[in-house]
């Protein structure tokens, strides 16, 4: 199943990852990369949307090379809509199924 037609699967993916440990935008394209062949390129303008809406949040720290690598938390407005989309995934298997097998969901 292609995750990338159902909305909001991008967000929910990342606030999980975020909601387990704080990481850094290329790290967070490539587990999406490689374990759910999501381009890149529509991540980077989903952080700062998610950053502007309140969901997360940037901190720079210093690697050893003295470099500076932004990273990004969770904050409680993003605990909270992941909240609601995980309540909502019940809700969109159950449509699917209706859909493929032609019965109403209950």
């Amino acid at each position: 199943m292609n995750i990338r037609l159902q909305p909001g699967m991008l967000e929910m993916c990342v606030l999980a990852m975020l909601e387990r440990q704080d990481s850094y935008a290329f790290a967070i394209a490539t587990t999406l990369v490689q374990r759910a062949d999501w381009p890149e390129g529509q991540l980077y303008p989903l952080l700062r949307r998610m950053t502007h809406d309140g969901w997360i949040s940037a901190y720079l720290v210093e690697t050893d090379a003295h470099q500076r690598r932004k990273y990004f938390r969770i904050e409680y407005k993003g605990r909270d809509a992941l909240a609601a989309m995980r309540q909502g995934r019940p809700t969109l298997a159950a449509t699917i199924d209706s859909v493929a097998t032609g019965e109403v969901a209950a």
